[in-house]
C-alpha cells in the first residue's frame, strides 16, 4: 500500500520559488523598458522628419514664389513687410511637402512647442563681377 506524500511536498513540487518568480519579472521589466524606450526614439524621430519636411518645402515655396514672373524688389519688399501669418498665405500656393499641396493646418510644427510656422524673410541680392554678393 502507498503512502501519500506529505501535503507540503507536494505544494513545493507545483509552484515557482520566489527567485524564480523575482527573475521572471525583472527581465519583463527589463524588456519593457528597452521597448519603451525605442517607442519614443521612433516617435521623436518621426517628429524631426517631418519638421525637416515642413522647413525645406516652406523654403522651396519662397524660392518659387520670389522667381515667379520675376518679381519686383518692391514686391518682394511687401512680402517682407507682411506678418508670417500672411507670408504663410501667400505661400500656400506653392507649399509642397512631399509632392502634396498644404493646408495651413498640416504646417503646424507637431512636438516643437510652435502652434504656427514663421517663414522668415526673402533675401534679394545681386553679384558683381568680382564674384561679390551683395544683400538687398
Amino acid at each position: 500500500m502507498k503512502v501519500k506524500p506529505n501535503l507540503k511536498e507536494e505544494a513545493k513540487k507545483r509552484g515557482f520559488t520566489l527567485i524564480e518568480l523575482i527573475a521572471s519579472i525583472a527581465i519583463i521589466t527589463v524588456i519593457t523598458a528597452l521597448a519603451v524606450n525605442r517607442y519614443s526614439v521612433v516617435i521623436n524621430d518621426g517628429r524631426t522628419a517631418k519638421q525637416s519636411a515642413v522647413i525645406n518645402a516652406v523654403e522651396k515655396a519662397k524660392d518659387l514664389f520670389a522667381s515667379e514672373e520675376n518679381r519686383t524688389t518692391t514686391e518682394i519688399q511687401n512680402f517682407n513687410s507682411k506678418s508670417p501669418e500672411e507670408r504663410v498665405a501667400d505661400l500656400l500656393p506653392y507649399i509642397r511637402v512631399n509632392g502634396v499641396q498644404v493646408s495651413s493646418g498640416s504646417l503646424l510644427l507637431e512636438g516643437s512647442g510652435r502652434n504656427s510656422i514663421d517663414p522668415g524673410l526673402i533675401v534679394t541680392g545681386s553679384i558683381t563681377s568680382g564674384g561679390t554678393v551683395t544683400l538687398n
